[in-house]
């Protein structure tokens, strides 16, 4: 079941890839499975706009995927926030996830490849998916002469999920 759709806020897009470029971190850079530039894994977390990003996704799809998007914050948590930066030759290694993984993506460029699913997406700016932890993804080298620039999360389980569960239950 994987969950997508268009940020509508360009202005908000745009200050992202700015936050991105600026921010790589040489030390995160071909750390992952990311095999190109990043910025820390905790980069967006506390962001005033990621944040806003996160709630009109929430408010989006409250009612089309309430079991994940009803009462999210009581029963999710945001793990890690990052940008990608993909330059011609990079490429993502194929890999799952422990968790859901979202991305955003902020520039055309390299297609996401779901090889399980014989599926590719082409990223357009404002494009966002969110994946279950098994849905494997990647790409290989990429040839594009554009960079591809992207901002990734991963939502876990939240530790209050099952004081929240015990309260539901109860009603």
């Amino acid at each position: 079941n994987i969950i997508f759709g268009h940020y509508p806020y360009p202005d908000h897009v745009h200050n992202f890839l700015i936050e991105i470029k600026n921010n790589i971190s040489e030390k995160m850079s071909n750390h992952t499975n990311v095999k190109g530039g990043m910025t820390e894994w905790s980069y967006f977390l506390n962001n005033s706009l990621f944040n806003d990003f996160i709630n009109f996704i929430i408010n989006k799809h409250q009612s089309s995927q309430s079991e994940m998007f009803e009462h999210f914050y009581e029963k999710f948590a945001i793990i890690d926030a990052w940008g990608n930066e993909i330059k011609k030759g990079d490429r993502l290694n194929y890999h799952t996830h422990s968790c859901h993984h979202g991305i955003l993506y902020l520039t055309e460029g390299c297609d996401l490849i779901l090889p399980d699913l014989n599926l590719k997406i082409k990223p357009k700016p404002g494009d966002y998916y969110i994946f279950p932890s098994e849905i494997c993804h990647g790409f290989d080298e990429s040839t594009q002469e554009e960079n591809r620039y992207s901002l990734i999360f991963n939502i876990a389980v939240s530790d209050n999920q099952f004081e929240y569960l015990e309260k539901k239950n109860k009603l």
